[in-house]
């Protein structure tokens, strides 16, 4: 047992007061956000000595594609694409960030696979946006650290090789945008200008679990695709392909945002129409009134003709029809789109 003057003599034993108003005021604890950045461009370098060729890629990959095309991950992502295309932006350009190389200076085969089958990917979404709209998609790649060897491989297949960071002004509300596992910083980067029509990445569901991303302007543009576009999860394989550093998902920009401005305009246009009417009426109005009328004239001489007022008011009753059926057409493209969008996203949260 502890001595008297060993218990009296305890600073644990006594309570400290302390002026208010001095010292630093302790509050609570900010918020610090500890992703990692990818850093400027010089961080990504090629392998410097390349051990595959051209076709010893084109081997690798005609292998490891076909393996993947009999894959449920495979079929899923088919359905969502194919079930979603039309209801949302036609897509024109395709641009796959990040893809990683072929032949990694440290040989490792399993991040060869990994590129391989986020490229099957990419091609099969390319595909079936090309076959939708029956229009020529052009495809480019970025990624600082291909080889020669890589970028032979890629535009043997009709793309088109992009040095950093020349394919974020490429991005507009027409372009698919694709990169799996990318750093925020490069996301903040490629959308900071314009939002893309699909985008396929780390959806923030994801970049919201880690502390201090709410207050983060790397996301911005990822928060504003959440609350805008229609989401699906992205199919996994059982490499984890597409879900190393978090599930990717699947934004697809909502058409009938689109098409309600466009509804609008013209809605626009047809009352201007009945502008036009009204304005008609007064000079037909007008050239009822003899040139010696100095002042507005009598109400007798001032009525149209009785079958030019009859054709008057059939015009504009067709008119208000067609401004209903706008406002009906509108109203019935929002509630599909949807419901199609939110049927989707309950059948994939079920499996």
């Amino acid at each position: 047992m502890a001595a008297p003057e060993a218990q009296q003599d305890d600073s644990s034993q006594w309570t400290k007061i302390t002026r208010k108003g001095k010292g630093k005021k302790l509050g609570r604890k900010k918020e610090v956000l500890r992703l990692p950045l990818g850093g400027p461009v010089e961080n990504f370098q090629p392998n410097g000595k390349p051990v595959l060729s051209v076709d010893d890629i084109k081997a690798d990959h005609t292998k490891i594609a076909s393996k993947w095309h009999a894959t449920e991950c495979y079929k899923e992502l088919c359905k969502v694409i194919k079930d979603n295309v039309t209801a949302h932006t036609k897509i024109t350009r395709a641009v796959c960030l990040g893809l990683g190389p072929f032949d990694p200076e440290d040989g490792s085969w399993v991040a060869q696979r990994r590129s391989h089958i986020q490229l099957a990917a990419f091609l099969a979404i390319v595909g079936i946006l090309k076959e939708e709209s029956g229009q020529l998609i052009e495809c480019s790649y970025q990624e600082p650290r291909f080889a020669q060897p890589d970028k032979d491989f890629l535009e043997s297949l009709g793309g088109k090789i992009v040095e950093s960071p020349d394919s974020y002004d490429l991005i507009d509300e027409t372009t698919l945008v694709y990169g799996v596992h990318l750093y925020r910083d490069i996301w903040a980067a490629a959308l900071k200008k314009r939002l893309p029509g699909v985008f396929v990445g780390t959806g923030w569901d994801v970049w919201e679990e880690n502390p201090g991303a709410e207050k983060s302007a790397d996301f911005d543009r990822i928060r504003e695709m959440e609350a805008s576009f229609d989401k699906y999860p992205f199919p996994q394989d059982d490499y984890s392909s597409f879900s190393s550093t978090g599930l990717s998902t699947i934004h697809l920009r909502m058409i009938h945002l689109r098409m309600i401005h466009l509804g609008m305009i013209r809605l626009g246009m047809i009352r201007l129409g009945m502008i036009r009417l009204g304005m008609i009426r007064l000079g037909m109005i007008r050239l009822e009134m003899t040139p010696e009328d100095t002042a507005f004239p009598a109400p007798q001489n001032t009525r149209a003709p009785k079958d030019a007022m009859q054709s008057y008011w059939l015009s504009v009753l067709s008119l208000r029809f067609q401004v209903a059926g706008q406002h009906l057409s509108l109203l019935l493209l929002r509630n599909w789109t949807r419901g199609s969008g939110s049927e989707m996203a309950e059948s994939h949260r079920a499996n």
